[in-house]
């Protein structure tokens, strides 16, 4: 069953009403297709970096560029007291790691975020990859 182009456009016009600040940007970017340099792009733009959920995930991040939040995202019964650790990747929902998609799904990316870049570092420095791709180079 396929929707038709009235029941496509009832659903983005309802997005463009109704939905997040994050929800709409991505709806004019990849449904509307309307131009990122745009005016009314650039514009909400500022409101996804504005938005309450942006600010709830960055709220939650660390001086180093991760997160560890048990935000309200994420399973309870993790902290940082327990002795379990966090790294890049663990535990689940709440760490660097899973955060980075979620992020980029609102539009963030490292080239127009200082904060998505830091954690992109954070990730790079806890999985040790710079060190396995300096180990990778020919030696002289």
């Amino acid at each position: 069953m396929f929707l038709t182009v009235d029941e496509i456009d009832r659903c983005t016009q309802w997005l463009l009403k109704h939905a997040s600040a994050p929800v709409q940007y991505l709806t004019h970017k990849h449904i509307l297709q309307t131009d990122p340099a745009s005016e009314s792009m650039l514009a909400l733009w500022e409101m996804v970096k504005g938005s309450e959920e942006a600010g709830e995930i960055f709220s939650k991040q660390n001086d180093d560029g991760s997160f560890f939040s048990g935000g309200p995202w994420g399973p309870r019964g993790y902290r940082r007291e327990s002795g379990l650790g966090y790294n890049a990747t663990r535990p689940k929902f709440t760490t660097t790691s899973w955060l980075l998609p979620f992020l980029g799904g609102m539009g963030f990316t490292a080239t127009n975020d200082a904060r998505v870049q830091k954690s992109c570092e954070y990730i790079l420095a806890d999985t040790g990859i710079p060190n396995q791709i300096q180990e990778a180079l020919p030696k002289e």
